[in-house]
């Protein structure tokens, strides 16, 4: 699977996965190297997640408030 960020002037590089992608997996190897670098380059970012349960996890989502990433609800 393929993973990436977009925003309205930019993009984030695309993140590879091989096998089933759990929270812990999605936490250190894709929001941290790149999703958490890509929003805070940007000016007042919302970040988007589909309700895939790797994506609200707790894990993720404590991940998520200690970075002050605001989400869309």
């Amino acid at each position: 699977m393929i993973r990436g960020a977009i925003g309205y002037t930019s993009r984030s590089t695309l993140v590879r996965t091989d096998g089933t992608l759990n929270s812990t997996r999605y936490n250190s190897n894709v929001l941290r190297p790149v999703a958490l670098p890509f929003i805070i380059a940007l000016q007042n970012p919302t970040f988007q997640q589909d309700n895939a349960r790797s994506h609200i996890a707790g894990i993720v989502r404590t991940f998520l408030d200690m970075e002050n990433v605001r989400l869309l609800p």
